[in-house]
């Protein structure tokens, strides 16, 4: 009677202490929970284990940690906001992702790639470049975990180049850039993976002080990495020092030679028209030709990169008296 007494007491506790998941959509059946992390739960359904990111999960009932709570309420605010940019609101989205972002971008999983994505495609959408290149790169170390390339992703990056179209290393001097910066360099950019996610945390930090006024230490020159070397380009071309902006001018005129793609056309036009401004007054000029090609031709597909381009384009031309 006692081992009975102690059977149907673990029985009871079990139960209690077992969790379930009611997950979002038309399905309402509670699902058995197998294990949960930062990553996302682990569900049965029909025999077969599957990881559902925080955001598909509706709620989680039984006994639960306060951990796992603090990802049930990271993967609802990634909910709201992502729901909220589909509709077309980046702007009412933005705040629900960056709570999203926050809570899991120190962890890896698929749930850490939803949440960068969606706030890289947020924040793309409403001009700020610089705040989307911390997602973008989390975005990148998470799918490069992945056995097979995720299919549904809002931001589309180049496969090869590693970089996205609409976020080159062009910014507008604020505040913001130098945080940014410093956010990337951690660790002495140890939170990146060693090879083209590190080295293009440096080049955007070395950009993004470059836009802030600062005079950042030259890059090594990058070579053997087309996308690397195209985004080292851009930033050695406006580098203080006038033989390193020669020599990353002619790699920027060499890839527009070669370029097929009408992104990379218009990055090489921004980088060496941005590029010439610091030279003579001959070629200040010249560097304006370059720039107005972007908005005449690439603003529709460029618009951030194009608004750019126009106003270095007639600050110069003013001080000019032209």
């Amino acid at each position: 009677m006692r081992w009975l007494s102690v059977c149907i007491a673990l029985c009871a506790f079990a139960a209690e202490s077992q969790i379930e998941a009611s997950v979002r959509g038309r399905e309402r059946a509670a699902l058995t929970v197998e294990s949960a992390d930062a990553a996302g739960v682990r569900v049965l359904r029909d025999g077969s284990e599957i990881l559902l990111p925080w955001s598909a999960v509706r709620e989680l009932t039984g006994d639960v940690s306060a951990e796992l709570r603090g990802f049930e309420a990271g993967g609802e605010a990634l909910w709201r906001g992502s729901s909220r940019l589909d509709r077309g609101d980046p702007i009412a989205a933005l705040e629900p992702l960056e709570q999203a972002f926050d809570r899991f971008k120190t962890h890896d999983g698929v749930t850490t790639g939803e949440a960068a994505d969606a706030l890289l495609a947020a924040r793309l959408r409403l001009g700020d470049a610089q705040g989307g290149v911390v997602p973008w790169l989390v975005r990148m170390e998470q799918d490069d975990q992945l056995p097979t390339a995720p299919t549904a992703r809002r931001v589309e990056i180049d496969p090869v180049l590693r970089l996205v179209p609409e976020l080159p290393p062009i910014f507008i001097g604020s505040r913001v850039a130098p945080r940014v910066a410093s956010e990337l360099a951690q660790d002495g950019f140890g939170r990146w993976s060693a090879g083209p996610n590190r080295k293009l945390a440096e080049i955007y930090a070395t950009a993004l002080l470059l836009a802030a006024g600062e005079r950042p230490p030259p890059l090594p020159e990058e070579t053997d990495l087309p996308g690397v070397r195209l985004a080292w380009a851009m930033v050695e071309a406006r580098q203080p020092d006038q033989m390193a902006r020669a020599s990353a001018r002619r790699v920027l005129r060499t890839e527009l030679a070669s370029a097929q793609e009408p992104w990379i056309r218009a990055w090489c036009h921004a980088g060496i028209g941005l590029s010439l401004l610091l030279e003579s007054q001959r070629e200040r000029l010249a560097g304006v030709g370059h720039l107005l090609v972007v908005p005449s031709i690439y603003g529709e597909t460029q618009p951030n990169l194009a608004g750019i381009c126009l106003a270095e384009s007639a600050r110069v031309l003013y001080e000019a008296g032209r």
